[in-house]
């Protein structure tokens, strides 16, 4: 883990959790936003530029959205998920996805050449860090759960520089507080982390009930597309 990293939660007193389901992993576990600006500030990312968005072992669970029904049934794993993005690229050769990586279980990682941004969600909490994870656990191109080379997906963002960042979250009601009941089922939380970069573009990370989101939008707010003829490149 990146020192400043550490020392910030040192200093402000969060939590370091070292213990996932997926196996040991040391990042800061983030609720709040004011600490996520502050995490940002330790990080230093900031005209990084971008080398690879990567995944422990390639593994995305969910890539993009599916041309049919049918496809949502085998759109998972392995082989079923490449014989139901064939047969949907068959029926169906002019079809653009959105260029997006849902159901995330593991970590997505963005490499650049200050640092590895390291980032997961688990239900409500956030848990990020800088140069935590080996890299060897990110930088060979396994195949044990894999079906998309996730370097080759977001290729696009190869070389693109990190300008800024935009945090937001809900503050919500803290466990100890008996104010304001409206609020009372409510924890604060982050709902959105994304990274501005000099292409106009951006990288949203956000929570979705037990997993979260990833995605690259353009510039005018739309998720970036791509189609099923560059998406079948992608697979491995």
């Amino acid at each position: 883990m990146k020192k400043a990293i550490s020392d910030f939660a040192d200093q402000q007193g969060i939590l370091i959790e070292d213990n996932f389901t997926f196996g040991e992993w040391e990042a800061l576990r983030i609720r709040r936003g004011r600490d996520l600006r502050g995490f940002m500030k330790a990080a230093d990312l900031v005209g990084a530029k971008i080398e690879a968005i990567a995944a422990p072992d390639d593994y995305l669970h969910r890539f993009g959205k599916p041309l049919t029904w049918e496809a949502e049934e085998l759109y998972s794993d392995g082989d079923e998920a490449h014989e139901a993005l064939i047969r949907s690229y068959l029926n169906n050769p002019d079809c653009i996805m959105g260029l997006g990586s849902y159901e995330l279980y593991e970590r997505i990682l963005v490499v650049t050449d200050k640092g590895t941004l390291e980032v997961y969600f688990e239900d409500e909490d956030l848990y990020i860090t800088v140069d935590s994870a080996d890299r060897s656990v990110y930088a060979k191109n396994h195949d044990r759960y894999a079906s998309f080379d996730v370097r080759k997906l977001f290729g696009s963002v190869k070389g693109d520089t990190i300008t800024g960042y935009w945090v937001m979250d809900r503050e919500g009601k803290d466990e100890d507080d008996d104010d304001f009941d409206i609020f009372k089922d409510q924890k604060p939380c982050i709902t959105k982390l994304s990274l501005a970069l000099e292409s106009g573009r951006r990288l949203n990370f956000s929570p979705y009930m037990d997993v979260f989101d990833f995605e690259l939008v353009n510039p005018d707010g739309n998720v970036a597309e791509i189609s099923f003829a560059e998406v079948l490149r992608c697979l491995k």
